[in-house]
C-alpha cells in the first residue's frame, strides 16, 4: 500500500505528532510561526480536535494534551491500552498530582534538597551550595470552624500573615485567588465568605516569607529549561500588599469591589486582616509577553546561577515523571546573600503543567527542539 508520498513502501513513514489543547490555549499556543518553523525542522503536527475520539482522527506517534476531565483521562487511557506503540506526554496520572496543590506539595515535602555547583562552575560565582524545601503548610478544609482553622495551623507551626490559595490548581475558576491573611478576622472572613469572595475551603495555608516581591519562575521543556523573573506578593511596612513591580496584576476575579486592596473583601462590609488577589505574578498584558526580568529592581535577593535551575529541573522532572511544567521559586530576603555564603534557601510554592509557553522570547524554538527531542528519544527507544 502507498503512503502519503505515493510510495510503496520505500520510505520510512515520518513521526506524527498529536496535540490537542483547549481551545482558548490553542489559540494563543498554536500560532502559524510555530506550525510554520515546525514544518521547516521536518516536524508533523496534527492539531487533534476536542470532543472527537482519538480514534477516528487518525495515526500519531506522540501525543501532547492538556485537557482536564476525568472523560479524557478514562478516554486517554483506554485509547494508550489499545495503542501501546503511541508516546503521551504526559500521562493523565502524573499530571493528577499537580491539580491539588496539596498532594503536589506531599511529593516533596519529606525532602530537603540540597544543590552542590557542578566541578565546571566557576569557583566564587555560586556559592558553595543551595538548599530546597517547601514551605511549611497546612490545608484547611470546608466547615472548619476559626478556632479548628487556628489549632492546625498552630501545629503546623505557622502563625500570621498566612498567604492562603485554592487547594485546586487544575485551571477552574478561582484556581489563580490568593488570599494575605494578617489576623484572625481575615481568616474568620475566609471561613465565613470564602466561596463569596473567590477563595473557598479547601485552602492551603503558608507563611508569609519575605522575598523582595521578586518570583523565579523556571519553565521546563523536556531537557531545556528557561529562568524568569516576575514581580510578587511585597508587604508594605505596615503589613499592606503593595504592586512589587511592573509584572504586578490583579484582575476582578475575586469580588464585586476591587479586590486586592487593603481590607476589601469585595463586599460591602470590610474585613479586617484579609487581603484578597488574584494572578499576582502574572503578566499585566500582552505587550509585556517575552521580558525576562520583571521583578522589581530593589528585590534584595541573591539571583542564583543557571546550574541551580537545571539541577531542579532535573529533579522534578524525574520525581514527577513530566516533560512539560513550570515551577514557582522564592528566595527569603533575610538570609545574606553575600558570595561566599556557605548555602542559600531555596522555597519551591507552586508546580503548574503545561504552562503558558508563548509567553517566552522564541518560545516557537523552545517548542520545536522539545518536538524533535520528544521524537528522537522515540527512535532511539524503538
Amino acid at each position: 500500500m502507498a503512503d502519503a508520498e505515493g510510495n510503496a513502501g520505500c520510505k520510512p513513514r515520518t513521526p506524527v505528532l498529536g496535540i490537542l489543547l483547549p481551545q482558548k490555549k490553542a489559540c494563543k499556543h498554536l500560532t502559524p510561526a510555530l506550525l510554520h518553523r515546525a514544518a521547516d525542522e521536518g516536524v508533523t503536527l496534527r492539531v487533534l480536535e476536542e470532543g472527537v475520539p482519538l480514534a477516528a482522527q487518525g495515526h500519531f506517534d506522540v501525543l501532547l494534551h492538556k485537557i482536564r476531565s476525568p472523560e479524557w483521562e478514562e478516554e486517554v487511557c483506554a485509547y494508550l491500552d489499545s495503542h501501546p506503540e503511541v508516546t503521551i506526554i504526559d500521562h493523565p496520572k502524573a499530571v493528577q498530582a499537580l491539580g491539588n496543590r496539596a498532594t503536589m506539595l506531599k511529593l516533596l515535602d519529606d525532602d530537603t534538597w540540597v544543590l552542590k555547583a557542578p566541578a565546571q562552575a566557576s569557583p566564587g560565582k555560586g556559592g558553595a551550595g543551595f538548599t530546597c524545601t517547601t514551605p511549611a503548610h497546612q490545608l484547611l478544609a470546608p466547615g472548619c470552624s476559626l478556632a479548628g482553622a487556628e489549632d492546625a495551623l498552630a501545629a503546623a507551626s505557622l502563625r500570621y500573615p498566612l498567604v492562603l490559595k485554592p487547594c485546586w490548581a487544575d485551571g477552574r475558576e478561582g484556581a489563580h485567588a490568593l488570599a494575605l491573611v494578617t489576623s484572625s478576622a481575615g481568616l474568620q472572613g475566609i471561613i465565613e465568605r470564602g466561596a463569596q469572595l473567590g477563595l473557598a475551603l479547601p485552602a492551603l495555608a503558608q507563611p508569609y516569607i519575605e522575598h523582595g516581591g521578586c518570583l523565579f519562575k523556571v519553565y521546563v521543556l523536556g531537557g531545556q529549561c528557561r529562568m524568569v523573573t516576575r514581580a510578587s506578593l511585597s508587604l508594605d511596612q505596615d503589613g499592606v500588599a503593595s504592586d512589587a513591580g511592573p509584572g504586578h496584576h490583579r484582575s476582578a476575579d475575586d469580588g464585586a469591589e476591587q479586590p486586592g486592596q487593603a481590607g476589601d473583601c469585595g463586599t460591602a462590609r470590610p474585613c479586617p486582616g484579609l487581603q484578597l488577589m488574584s494572578r499576582v505574578s502574572a503578566y499585566p498584558s500582552s505587550e509585556c509577553w517575552g521580558q525576562e526580568d520583571l521583578a522589581p529592581a530593589d528585590h534584595g535577593v541573591r539571583i542564583p546561577p543557571p546550574w541551580v535551575w537545571d539541577a531542579l529541573a532535573q529533579r522534578l522532572r524525574e520525581r514527577l515523571g513530566l516533560h512539560l511544567f513550570n515551577f514557582d521559586v522564592i528566595l527569603p530576603r533575610e538570609q545574606g546573600n553575600e558570595p561566599g555564603s556557605t548555602s542559600t534557601l531555596l522555597h519551591l510554592i507552586d508546580i503548574n503543567y503545561f504552562p503558558g509557553y508563548e509567553k517566552l522570547a522564541g518560545y516557537e524554538e523552545l517548542m520545536v527542539h522539545f518536538f524533535k527531542e520528544v521524537l528522537q528519544q522515540r527512535a532511539c527507544s524503538n
